[in-house]
């Protein structure tokens, strides 16, 4: 009588060498996943940025960019002092909130960036401002930085590094 099929030791051998596969590839994956994930929030805190810019030129009312590093939170609105009060029930001020599992780092406190109305551009003489997102402020830890340029306000995203 003959069988056909694998030994006991045959499967063996072929679980172990998957298994050592696996080992030495999935930091590489974890890793690459994490890249995706920093690349993901660069691109959607760079529409917020530019959301409030186009609003402020759309609507010609000053809107406010704000960075809370405690809650990991980013939202844009409307800065109502700028808004005549015959006009405050007819405007597009609603808050719009972004919330993300990724830490700001080097952002301490509460950070707000103001666009202008007419052009949407940051206040006059206002320098660039740079920060960054990631997972950990180790030196291991992947790190992306996002800069802000000058009176254009102007978002410019840098590329992933430890």
């Amino acid at each position: 009588m003959n069988k056909s099929g694998f030994t006991l030791i045959e499967v063996l051998m072929v679980i172990g060498v998957l298994g050592i596969i696996l080992v030495f590839s999935a930091p590489t994956w974890i890793r690459e996943q994490q890249v995706q994930q920093l690349r993901a929030t660069q691109a959607q805190i760079s529409t917020v940025f530019e959301r409030a810019q186009v609003l402020s030129r759309r609507y010609s009312y000053d809107y406010r960019v704000s960075i809370n590093p405690t809650n990991r939170t980013i939202e844009y609105f409307a800065i109502t002092s700028t808004i005549p009060r015959t006009r405050l029930t007819n405007y597009p001020s609603e808050l719009r909130r972004w919330q993300s599992n990724i830490n700001f780092i080097g952002i301490t406190t509460l950070t707000e960036f103001d666009y202008q109305a007419p052009y949407g551009r940051a206040p006059g003489g206002a320098s660039s401002s740079r920060f960054q997102i990631g997972f950990g402020s180790g030196p291991n830890d992947l790190k992306a930085r996002i800069d802000i340029i000058g009176v254009t306000g102007l978002v410019v995203l840098r590329g992933i590094t430890n």
